[in-house]
């Protein structure tokens, strides 16, 4: 019994995201669940003439375990690193679309970079890029709505000076106001308001 636990704890910290995948069809209203909240930690920047966010989600052990079965999708009693591969990339384009971009009232899609990198609190964190649209003006208003935080609310936290490469400018941003009755830390769904850098990087 004890050397089956210390197993499922080692598989943990790969595993934890795998809660995400209930997130792919947002619910009509409400919370998926009354108990587990996920915290999140958000960061964007302008590179190369493109949009970064990096998106990094926090979770419950029980949430975690909830989803081992689901991750193991040929019941051998663990996850290999094919099935790992394959579950985050369907999940990672699935959350890039319930982080919803706009400009201007103008969808902006998101483009998944890389592999979830995983760490040792049971974090998962996505990178995701997206083009300037052509003869964007200065100054012009953009919203990133997160439709996963409304199914999983939780503590949030915006880095606004991340540290980045040089070339690199970050993106302020504002939560939107009036959409939370438990504070700005604990929004009921995280919706960012901000500009671009007036001179991004090429």
């Amino acid at each position: 019994m004890q050397a089956t636990m210390t197993r499922s704890r080692g598989r943990l910290v790969a595993l934890a995201a795998c809660l995400l995948a209930l997130a792919a069809t947002p619910p009509a209203r409400g919370h998926e669940s009354p108990v587990d909240h996920v915290d999140r930690d958000m960061a964007m920047w302008v590179a190369d003439g493109r949009l970064f966010l990096s998106y990094r989600v926090q979770v419950s052990e029980r949430m975690a375990m909830m989803q081992l079965n689901q991750a193991d999708v040929n019941s051998d009693g663990k996850v290999s690193d094919a099935e790992r591969r394959k579950y985050f990339e369907t999940w990672q384009g699935a959350l890039a679309k319930l982080l919803q971009l706009q400009m201007d009232g103008r969808a902006i899609a998101w483009t998944p970079v890389g592999e979830v990198a995983f760490d040792a609190r049971l974090g998962q964190t996505y990178l995701f890029s997206a083009a300037l649209p052509a003869n964007l003006s200065e100054g012009a208003p953009w919203r990133l709505k997160d439709l996963f935080s409304r199914q999983y609310p939780g503590q949030y936290r915006y880095r606004q000076t991340p540290a980045l490469a040089a070339g690199a400018s970050p993106v302020i941003c504002e939560l939107e106001k009036n959409i939370s009755d438990v504070g700005e830390e604990h929004p009921e769904i995280v919706v960012l308001v901000f500009k671009l850098p007036k001179t991004p990087a090429p």
